[in-house]
């Protein structure tokens, strides 16, 4: 039946009378309970949901993160902070980002990465002068499937000749990432440190 002009009351449409309404054994589920939770959810999916409505992540997703700092002397490399207990697959793209410092004097500090067991960067120099600056360490890393296994790089960039821009230098794993690691070493009488590392994918 069409409805057309001003309102109507029941008694006003034809064949519709004053105390008409639809059945009364109507599923009030469809309509009282907007939050969808238990029994009323299980109406409405069938027992097959545990939520009414699900999104697709979109954009970058932090995966885990370690926002303390950590610091070494070492003049070896040492693995200086880690992010463990994550869960990445070889296709899904990866971003990795980790505020960085040295202290004055000294030599060289130098940066490097491990995925999983894997050094995938070996360390380099990101700084070589003897004053105290912070940076910033960003990696890029590409779907791990055959035959781009270095689809990666590393950037170091901040205040003063802290510069870097490098290809990774070893194959990527092809398992489930579990631990990025952060590795370093700086020159004698010097202090280098990490903080604030996170961990992101990618839509794959």
């Amino acid at each position: 039946m069409k409805i057309s002009g001003a309102a109507q009351t029941h008694t006003g449409l034809l064949g519709v009378g004053g105390d008409d309404h639809h059945n009364a054994a109507h599923i009030a589920a469809f309509h009282s309970d907007q939050a969808a939770t238990g029994a009323e959810l299980n109406e409405l999916t069938d027992g097959s949901e545990s939520v009414l409505h699900k999104h697709a992540p979109d954009g970058m997703i932090l995966e885990g993160s370690n926002l303390t700092e950590a610091t070494t002397v070492s003049a070896s490399a040492v693995d200086l902070l880690s992010v463990t207990g994550l869960s990445i697959p070889a296709a899904t793209p990866i971003l990795i980002i980790c505020s960085i410092r040295r202290t004055a004097a000294g030599g060289n500090a130098l940066i490097g990465l491990k995925l999983n067991a894997t050094e995938v960067r070996s360390i380099e120099t990101w700084d070589g002068v003897s004053e105290a600056m912070s940076a910033l360490y960003i990696v890029w890393v590409g779907s791990r499937v055959a035959n781009y296994l270095r689809s990666g790089y590393a950037r170091v960039k901040g205040a003063g000749s802290a510069a870097l821009f490098s290809p990774l230098d070893t194959d990527l794993p092809t398992a489930t990432i579990t631990d990025v690691v952060i590795r370093a070493a700086v020159g004698a009488s010097s202090t280098v440190g990490a903080a604030t590392l996170r961990v992101y994918s990618l839509p794959a």
